[in-house]
C-alpha cells in the first residue's frame, strides 16, 4: 500500500491532542481502521473525517465505545439506503 493515502498515526494524534491508546481503543471496537508499515502505523486519508467526528461525540457528547460502535454501524447503513435509493432513481428517471 503506497503511503501517499495513509496519515501517520503518531502525527494525527499529536496534531489533535489525542492520546495514542484511545485511537488503538478505537480499532480494537472496530470502529477506525488502522494499517502498519515497516513498523508505522497508518490511517486512512479518506477516513479521517469519520475519525475526527467520532473523537467529537466521544468527547463532546461523552458516548462510549459501544455507543461509537453503534453508530458506526447506523451511519453504514444510511450510506448503503442512499446508494440504493440514487440507483432506484436512476433506473426511474433515465
Amino acid at each position: 500500500m503506497e503511503t501517499e493515502h495513509l496519515v501517520s498515526l503518531k502525527i494525527f494524534c499529536l496534531h489533535n491532542e489525542i492520546e495514542l491508546s484511545f485511537i488503538y481503543r478505537l480499532h480494537e471496537f472496530g470502529i477506525i481502521d488502522i494499517f502498519r508499515i515497516a513498523e508505522q502505523d497508518y490511517l486512512l486519508r479518506d477516513e479521517l473525517a469519520h475519525l475526527e467526528k467520532m473523537i467529537r461525540l466521544y468527547d463532546e457528547l461523552e458516548i462510549n465505545l459501544e455507543g461509537l460502535h453503534a453508530i458506526k454501524g447506523l451511519l453504514e447503513q444510511i450510506a448503503l439506503l442512499k446508494l440504493e435509493l440514487k440507483n432506484a432513481n436512476n433506473k426511474l428517471l433515465p
